[in-house]
């Protein structure tokens, strides 16, 4: 009877040594995003395929709440030298587009090719927008515009395929 059990196991074992789930793809809807009305449209952000339109004072009310969360992580690091110094190169940093953003009255982003170099102020907003961007997309404060027509409605999706996962927006 042992013998019987112990070969049934290796028989078992011997079908699925050798799978993973590399090759299963997950996908879940996470939420349906419906665009609201905008205060004002002063902000725009180009990417290769649509128009985003953002206002000025939800922007800088979505920086000045992701520079909090910046602070309450300095305090957290402030005993790790490295993480220390990059957490207040990123506050100073989005401190700088901030106040770019709240001088400007209108702003034309768009976003930056992986080989382009900082040099203004302009370009460190444009880089830097790009993670603001989710949650404004989130909070369904924006416009989309895809090929000149406004979009009404956007999917946020999280897809794992293998290992990897990601969070990705696909317009309806």
């Amino acid at each position: 009877m042992k013998t019987l059990i112990i070969t049934l196991l290796m028989l078992i074992e011997a079908f699925v040594f050798g799978q993973n789930n590399g090759s299963f793809k997950y996908i879940d809807t996470l939420k349906v995003i419906q665009t609201r009305n905008l205060l004002d449209n002063k902000i725009t952000y180009n990417t290769e395929t649509c128009e985003y339109q953002f206002s000025k004072a939800i922007s800088i009310m979505a920086i000045d709440n992701l520079l909090k969360e910046l602070e309450k992580e300095l305090e957290i690091n402030s005993t790790q030298g490295y993480k220390y110094e990059k957490t207040l190169r990123y506050i100073n940093d989005y401190k700088v587009v901030r106040d770019y953003l709240f001088e400007q009255n209108y702003l034309k982003l768009n976003k930056p090719l992986l080989d382009d170099t900082i040099t203004n102020n302009l370009q460190l907003t444009c880089l830097l927008f790009g993670y603001v961007l989710p949650k404004m997309l989130d909070s369904g404060m924006f416009k989309l515009f895809l090929n000149g027509k406004e979009q009404t409605i956007i999917t946020k999706i999280d897809a794992a395929d293998g290992y990897e996962a990601s969070i990705s927006y696909s317009r309806k």
